[in-house]
């Protein structure tokens, strides 16, 4: 609910703003969510995995590998999720096969206050070009290779 007599501006002296003012204004005001941006989201991923790759390399059996993917991954998904205004404890599903995928697109590709705008800046719509150019890619090689088995 909005108050009858409230103002966008702190001046006791100005001219009051109608309410169709004050809600537009509101509509307009983004929220700053905190969390991770994409950027430095991307950059703890990649360090993510090439740690579980050394140290799977290094401990065949993978019980510390297991500890690292299993709960390392959980933090930088927590706060990429809190950052586009999504709930955050979504990042639970990154234990589901394949709600790991569209968790971890979401991360990858929103911007922060996606929730706000529910438009994709351009940064967001070039990496869906290029991961749907991958899809396509890995796709048209599992074809040929079942067509040429």
């Amino acid at each position: 609910m909005v108050e009858k007599n409230a103002t966008l501006v702190t001046n006791p002296y100005s001219p009051p703003y109608s309410q169709n003012d004050y809600l537009e204004a509101k509509a307009t005001q983004v929220r700053l969510y905190g969390g991770i941006q994409r950027l430095p989201y991307l950059g703890i991923i990649l360090v993510l995995i090439i740690l579980q790759a050394i140290l799977a390399t290094a401990n065949p059996s993978g019980g510390i590998v297991l500890i690292v993917v299993f709960v390392g991954f959980f933090f930088p998904v927590f706060y990429r999720l809190k950052n586009i205004g999504m709930n955050p404890w979504w990042c639970l599903l990154i234990i589901v096969p394949i709600a790991n995928i569209l968790i971890g697109f979401r991360c990858l590709v929103f911007q922060e206050f996606y929730k706000d705008t529910k438009k994709l800046d351009k940064a967001g719509r070039i990496i869906i070009y290029i991961v749907s150019g991958i899809i396509g890619l890995i796709t048209l090689l599992a074809i040929v290779s079942a067509v040429t088995l």
